[in-house]
């Protein structure tokens, strides 16, 4: 599974470290000193952090519906914690919402024939909506983008995946994202990584379908305004260059809206030779600057 226990690091602007947090707050569903993971962390103030973990659980609450709920399965839940001096004051678990499982594109094997854990959700960003201060989380191996009540945990809405509410047409939609921002005018971005093959081991591919996913696969970074009342798409945009892909991790980040330039970093760099980051011109598809480094193993996703 790709992700690694973990530390949050707090540097001054001197990069001197003044403070570090290598574990979640102990509540009846966190035991105490468990580790953070990798994926992402949010310092809001003085004491006040959004932290991340993954845990091993046995689960019963599988949809009949579902193969493998017959007798529970060993799955990765997905925990974020906010945490103000020193005290859990919110706390999030995927696997209280067991509709989640059935949304499973990837790594949902609950009858663990493929991998010890079942990581059906997986993961890997989250955000502030400051319009109502509410989550946006990014869950990989669901394709979707989620918006959770900040006081009842309630999923709001799913934005791409199988659960998805919006309604998003083929060009809209997003495979194996990371990175959900808003931007200054509302709207959500995030760096889709375009994944079409399975990295995972489930469900297995044929060739055909392996060589066909290899076919159409291309990363890019999505913008989506949202009508949250009426669940509609009220304006999308999209941002790429040419030949370039990244199966795994990635961001962007727009640094001009008016020449639609782009900082993207390209995560795991699925193909040889390609840039840790590149400043792009999606108008004119031209690259302004690009940085390279040697090769690296790099695990997580």
């Amino acid at each position: 599974v790709g992700y690694s226990t973990n530390a949050l690091v707090i540097l001054n602007e001197q990069y001197q470290k003044i403070n570090e947090i290598p574990y979640m707050a102990e509540t009846d569903n966190v035991p105490a000193n468990f580790p953070l993971e990798n994926h992402d962390y949010l310092i809001l103030g003085k004491d006040h952090y959004i932290l991340t973990t993954y845990m091993g659980k046995k689960v019963t609450n599988i949809p009949d519906s579902v193969e493998g709920s017959a007798y529970g399965a060993n799955v990765v839940a997905c925990i974020f914690q906010e945490i103000k001096n020193g005290e859990c004051i919110f706390e999030w678990d995927s696997t209280d919402h067991p509709e989640l499982y059935a949304a499973s594109v990837e790594g949902g094997d609950y009858t663990n024939t493929s991998k010890i854990w079942a990581d059906y959700a997986h993961f890997n960003a989250i955000s502030i909506d400051p319009k109502d201060n509410n989550f946006l989380c990014s869950y990989r191996d669901l394709d979707s983008i989620l918006k959770i009540d900040r006081k009842t945990g309630e999923i709001l809405w799913h934005l791409g995946g199988k659960l998805d509410d919006f309604g998003l047409t083929e060009d809209q939609q997003f495979r194996r994202q990371h990175n959900v921002s808003v931007t200054e005018d509302g709207s959500i971005l995030l760096f889709d990584n375009g994944c079409r093959t399975n990295i995972m081991g489930y469900p297995v591919l044929s060739e055909e379908e392996i060589e066909e996913g290899q076919r159409l696969q291309r990363s890019r970074a999505l913008k989506f305004t949202l009508d949250e009342e009426t669940k509609t798409v009220t304006d999308f945009k999209e941002y790429s260059v040419d030949g370039f892909y990244s199966s795994t991790m990635g961001s962007a980040q727009i640094l001009e809206e008016k020449s639609d330039t782009v900082l993207f970093s390209w995560g795991g760099k699925a193909q040889p030779g390609m840039p840790l980051f590149s400043e792009v011109n999606c108008s004119k598809k031209t690259v302004n600057f690009e940085m390279l480094c040697g090769a690296s193993d790099i695990t997580c996703y």
